[in-house]
Protein backbone atom coordinates (compact mmCIF):
# COMPACT_ATOMS: atom_id res chain seq x y z
CA UNK A 1 0.00 0.00 0.00
CA UNK A 2 1.35 3.43 -0.91
CA UNK A 3 1.36 6.40 1.46
CA UNK A 4 -1.45 8.80 0.76
CA UNK A 5 -2.01 12.33 2.10
CA UNK A 6 -5.14 14.51 2.15
CA UNK A 7 -6.50 17.56 3.93
CA UNK A 8 -9.48 16.89 6.20
CA UNK A 9 -11.53 18.64 8.87
CA UNK A 10 -11.43 16.79 12.19
CA UNK A 11 -14.29 17.21 14.66
CA UNK A 12 -13.84 16.29 18.31
CA UNK A 13 -16.39 13.71 19.51
CA UNK A 14 -17.25 13.78 23.22
CA UNK A 15 -19.13 11.41 25.52
CA UNK A 16 -22.33 12.65 27.15
CA UNK A 17 -20.51 13.43 30.40
CA UNK A 18 -17.83 15.48 28.62
CA UNK A 19 -14.54 13.60 28.07
CA UNK A 20 -13.12 13.56 24.54
CA UNK A 21 -13.33 10.14 22.86
CA UNK A 22 -11.94 10.48 19.33
CA UNK A 23 -12.10 12.61 16.17
CA UNK A 24 -14.45 12.12 13.21
CA UNK A 25 -14.32 13.30 9.59
CA UNK A 26 -16.33 12.84 6.40
CA UNK A 27 -13.48 14.18 4.22
CA UNK A 28 -11.46 10.95 3.94
CA UNK A 29 -12.25 7.91 1.78
CA UNK A 30 -14.21 5.30 3.70
CA UNK A 31 -13.15 2.32 1.60
CA UNK A 32 -15.68 -0.50 1.26
CA UNK A 33 -17.57 0.32 4.44
CA UNK A 34 -21.14 1.58 4.39
CA UNK A 35 -20.39 4.39 6.85
CA UNK A 36 -19.03 7.61 5.29
CA UNK A 37 -17.50 8.78 8.57
CA UNK A 38 -13.87 7.97 9.36
CA UNK A 39 -12.85 7.87 13.02
CA UNK A 40 -9.39 8.99 14.14
CA UNK A 41 -7.99 7.89 17.52
CA UNK A 42 -6.93 10.74 19.82
CA UNK A 43 -3.34 9.45 19.90
CA UNK A 44 -3.16 9.81 16.10
CA UNK A 45 -3.89 13.57 16.13
CA UNK A 46 -2.15 16.48 17.84
CA UNK A 47 -4.15 18.49 20.34
CA UNK A 48 -5.69 21.75 19.14
CA UNK A 49 -7.92 24.53 20.43
CA UNK A 50 -11.63 24.32 19.73
CA UNK A 51 -13.90 21.53 18.56
CA UNK A 52 -12.80 21.45 14.88
CA UNK A 53 -9.58 21.86 12.96
CA UNK A 54 -8.16 21.25 9.49
CA UNK A 55 -5.24 18.84 9.23
CA UNK A 56 -2.96 17.28 6.69
CA UNK A 57 -3.76 13.59 7.08
CA UNK A 58 -1.54 10.64 6.16
CA UNK A 59 -2.69 7.07 5.61
CA UNK A 60 -0.32 4.76 7.50
CA UNK A 61 0.02 1.18 6.24
CA UNK A 62 -0.19 -1.17 9.24
CA UNK A 63 -1.26 -4.68 10.18
CA UNK A 64 -4.03 -5.79 10.49
CA UNK A 65 -5.35 -2.61 8.77
CA UNK A 66 -4.18 0.83 7.71
CA UNK A 67 -5.21 3.96 9.61
CA UNK A 68 -5.20 7.74 9.16
CA UNK A 69 -3.11 10.07 11.33
CA UNK A 70 -2.93 13.86 11.48
CA UNK A 71 0.51 15.13 10.46
CA UNK A 72 0.04 18.86 11.06
CA UNK A 73 -2.66 21.49 11.36
CA UNK A 74 -3.27 23.59 8.22
CA UNK A 75 -5.47 26.49 7.14
CA UNK A 76 -8.99 25.65 5.97
CA UNK A 77 -9.20 25.19 2.17
CA UNK A 78 -11.06 27.84 0.23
Amino acid sequence: MRRETRVARLTLVRALDGPALHYATDDLPAGRRRCRTTFIAREHAPGFDGEEGWFEMERVPAKPWAYWRAVRQVEAPR
